[in-house]
């Protein structure tokens, strides 16, 4: 409201409404740094867990050797090259060390005249095929079955924990009979009967991991549900009208995300066991793919005689397996600290 005088325009303004709008903003202003105050001590924690750091860091060259490996290779994964059987790991540089040199028991097959300017990193397989390439291929399997185990654990896992956890009743009774019926069937059954109608392969590995990787999850997921549903603030929301999709999704998820991402970074592991078993089981990728279960099969079988063929797979399969559980472990540690002793 205004009024005017004489020489001076005067405005009425409403105090309580300015009030209010600086109440909001010390609010807003207070939730930023409360928010970047937990963001920093999740860092600080999980920068402090030194496993949980080499965890990290190794997944990430892990992942640069899958990516870019193949690059610093002339031959590719599925190249068949009858004259460089059986050839061990050969790197220009080091073999001056007397390691690498490309020398099994003393031996070298690289003395052939077309074989002295040769070099493979991780040495041949029996068809004379860059193991350097197929590592890199059956790291490439292994994170890209992790990705999709963690969109599993994410879209299925979580949908019917909330689900089952929240409506309870006749619901949530039905759908844990779903879940105890999927649980008694095991994995290699289930893969065996995939294969009746599919062929061995990336896609059955999938489907399998869709029938049976979700489950731990939502158990999990289920038992938060069942415990955040009777605290005060979703009493106060349901108060205040708030729709079921707006108490699973804007209340009870957020306050769970912490204990659902450490569950996800543990199931990884198990999926990759899963892939790399069934592989070496001959169920999984089949030829002339590779997946590290498919290089540690064929390794296994001439170990006596070229131990570098089932060392260099076991190897990265090893690193691999060893630094998610490290990195779940510090997630686990940050993010949610009573979960340690679970």
């Amino acid at each position: 409201m205004e009024y005017e005088s004489s020489q001076t325009i005067y405005y009425d303004f409403n105090k309580e409404a300015f009030l209010i709008a600086d109440k909001t903003k010390k609010v807003r202003d207070e939730k930023k740094i409360n928010d970047t105050s937990v963001f920093r001590e999740f860092v600080s924690k999980f920068t402090a867990n030194k496993g949980a750091l080499i965890g990290f860091f190794a997944i990430i060259l892990i992942c640069i050797f899958a990516l870019f490996a193949p690059f610093l290779t002339p031959y590719q994964y599925d190249q068949i090259q009858a004259a460089n059987q059986n050839l061990s790991p050969r790197i220009p540089g080091v073999e001056s060390l007397g390691i690498f040199n490309g020398k099994i028991m003393g031996i070298s097959q690289y003395e052939k005249t077309n074989l002295k300017n040769t070099y493979y990193f991780f040495g041949t397989d029996t068809l004379g095929r860059d193991l350097f390439a197929r590592t890199a291929m059956g790291t490439r399997i292994s994170l890209f079955v992790a990705a999709v185990a963690v969109m599993i654990d994410m879209f299925i896992g979580v949908t019917f924990g909330l689900v089952s956890g929240f409506f309870g009743g006749v619901m949530d009774l039905f759908m844990q009979r779903i879940i105890e019926i999927l649980s008694g069937i095991p994995s290699i059954v289930v893969v065996t009967l995939l294969m009746i109608v599919f062929k061995p392969g990336l896609v059955t590995i999938i489907l399998a991991l869709v029938f049976t990787n979700w489950i731990g999850m939502s158990k999990l997921v289920r038992a938060l549900v069942l415990k955040q549903k009777e605290q005060e603030y979703i009493l106060a929301a349901k108060t205040l009208g708030a729709s079921d999709f707006s108490l699973i999704f804007k209340e009870i998820l957020p306050n769970i995300f912490g204990s659902v991402i450490v569950m996800t970074m543990m199931s990884i592991p198990g999926a990759i066991f899963m892939e790399s078993f069934l592989s070496f089981l001959g169920l999984g990728i089949p030829e002339p793919m590779a997946s590290l279960g498919t290089l540690v099969s064929t390794g296994y079988k001439k170990m006596m005689i070229y131990p570098y063929m089932i060392a260099i797979p076991v190897t990265v399969f090893v690193i691999l397996m060893l630094s998610f559980n490290l990195v779940a472990d510090g997630l686990r540690d940050a993010l949610d600290p009573k979960m340690k002793n679970v």
